[in-house]
């Protein structure tokens, strides 16, 4: 999926260990309940394919940065 610029940022560095994905709820609604989205946006910090946190809703740069950080 694009990267915006905030998640161009917080990548940097981590290589294939740091990814995003987007997904269109009216397209992909299986996938939006199993994880159970419901506003944009979302993100899933998952490890393992595990999830670890749910974060809804504008997240700054620093915030989204540091529990990245903690995960790795």
């Amino acid at each position: 999926a694009p990267k915006g610029p905030t998640q161009l940022s917080v990548t940097e560095g981590h290589g294939q260990a740091v990814m995003f994905g987007k997904v269109n709820l009216n397209e992909a609604p299986v996938l939006s309940a199993r994880y159970d989205i419901r506003n944009i946006p979302t993100y899933l910090l998952m490890k393992e394919g595990m999830l670890i946190e749910r974060m809804v809703g504008t997240t700054p740069k620093t915030v989204l940065s540091d529990k990245i950080a903690r995960l790795l």
